[in-house]
């Protein structure tokens, strides 16, 4: 019986220990899937020239790989607070307090920041806020998604981070041309 016992309480024990195993792995596999998509990102803003063919390929690539709905994103010079480039609406501007944050957000469209969306054919439900920030300019790109669930607020940010000095290295240099074009 005393054996019996201890045999039962070792198996509970074991399966236990496969059941994290098996959700280490999954979180594992998870993980390499996004690196390898952020990878191949950077692989395709590589010999982009102007912030439009930037914006296409980071929708694209948002859409397809990253289940983005929704993808916003503009670029304001510091100083004079003039637009650079937008496709969405006054971003920036509407953000306000939440934009002087430097780390990604990920979770649910808040009420008050559902007016992001007011221009999108898509019910927007959960979003990711990536804000961009260098001595020169501040950038923002938003991926809405009509998935709740898509975007959670119990995710790592980790991704995001990484995904946000990808884009910030990509568009320092077209954001320099574009200042030199006009």
């Amino acid at each position: 019986s005393l054996l019996e016992k201890q045999n039962s309480l070792l198996r509970e024990k074991i399966a236990e220990q496969r059941e994290s195993r098996d959700k280490l792995v999954r979180a594992a596999d998870e993980n390499w899937i996004f690196l390898a998509r952020i990878n191949e990102l950077t692989r395709d803003l590589v010999g982009i020239n102007s912030l439009n063919l930037f914006y296409d390929r980071i929708s694209q690539k948002m859409c397809n790989d990253f289940g983005a709905d929704e993808i916003i994103m503009e670029f304001i010079e510091k100083e004079t607070r003039g637009m650079i480039f937008s496709r969405g609406g006054a971003v920036i501007q509407k953000l306000g307090s939440y934009f002087d944050l430097e780390s990604p957000f990920s979770g649910p469209v808040s009420e008050e920041l559902g007016e992001l969306y007011c221009g999108s054919e898509r019910s927007i439900k959960s979003h990711v806020i990536v804000p961009m920030v260098t001595p020169q300019w501040e950038g923002i790109l938003l991926l809405g998604s009509q998935d709740l669930q898509r975007y959670r607020s119990d995710m790592g940010i980790e991704f995001l981070s990484h995904l946000r000095d990808i884009l910030v290295l990509g568009a320092v240099p077209l954001i320099r041309n574009e200042e030199f074009s006009k």
